[in-house]
């Protein structure tokens, strides 16, 4: 499966990312979360 290849990926360079991203999912609103990343990608 392509998805689980670019999954393995981000989590094998960068762990700590994909664990904040699992961790806001659970405890915020999903839309809401979206719309922050969308925001900051401008800028990072």
């Amino acid at each position: 499966m392509v998805l689980y290849a670019v999954v393995e990926r981000f989590i094998e360079h960068s762990p700590i990312s994909v664990m904040a991203r699992l961790g806001l999912q659970r405890a915020l609103d999903p839309a809401w979360i979206d719309e922050l990343f969308e925001q900051e990608r401008e800028t990072q």
